[in-house]
C-alpha cells in the first residue's frame, strides 16, 4: 500500500502509513543547509545542527540570518 498524502495547508501534509498510523510534517522553516538534528529549546525556539557545523536558531519559525556557532573542525565526508 502505497502512503497517502492529504494536505492541510501548503505546510502541513498527513502521511498514512501501512499500520494506519498517522504523522504530521509541518514546514517550520526555509534557508537550511543538510539539517541534521533539532531541539526545541522554547515554545518559540528550536536550535537546529547544519552538515558544514552551524547551528541555526529558528525562532517563530524564522530562520535568524546569522549562526548561534560554528564548529570549525568537521567531517563533511560521506557517512557511508
Amino acid at each position: 500500500m502505497k502512503p497517502t498524502t492529504t494536505e492541510r495547508s501548503t505546510q502541513i501534509a498527513t502521511i498514512q502509513t501501512t499500520q494506519d498510523i498517522q504523522y504530521d510534517i509541518i514546514k517550520i522553516t526555509d534557508g537550511l543547509q543538510v539539517p541534521r538534528s533539532i531541539v526545541q529549546t522554547s515554545p518559540t525556539r528550536i536550535l537546529v545542527t547544519e552538515r558544514p557545523g552551524r547551528i541555526r536558531v529558528v525562532e517563530n519559525n524564522i530562520l535568524q540570518q546569522n549562526p548561534l556557532h560554528t564548529i570549525q573542525e568537521i567531517s563533511n565526508q560521506s557517512e557511508e
